[in-house]
C-alpha cells in the first residue's frame, strides 16, 4: 500500500475457517482485516465512507 514503516503495534483481527471431512482438514482458509491494519497506520482506504460513518457519534 506504500506505507513508510511506523513501528507501531497493530491489532490484526481475523476469522481462521476449517473444513473438516473424515477427522482430516482438508481445506484451511483465514480472512484478515486489512482495512482495520491500515487504518491503525492512518491510511482510510474508504475514505470515511466505510460503516462507521453509521456508528453513533458519542
Amino acid at each position: 500500500m506504500g506505507i513508510k514503516p511506523t513501528n507501531k503495534k497493530v491489532e490484526i483481527r481475523y476469522m481462521d475457517f476449517w473444513n473438516v471431512k473424515n477427522k482430516k482438514i482438508v481445506n484451511n482458509w483465514v480472512m484478515v482485516d486489512f482495512p482495520g491494519v491500515l487504518k491503525q497506520l492512518g491510511f482510510d482506504i474508504f475514505n470515511g465512507e466505510g460503516w462507521e460513518k453509521f456508528d453513533k457519534k458519542k
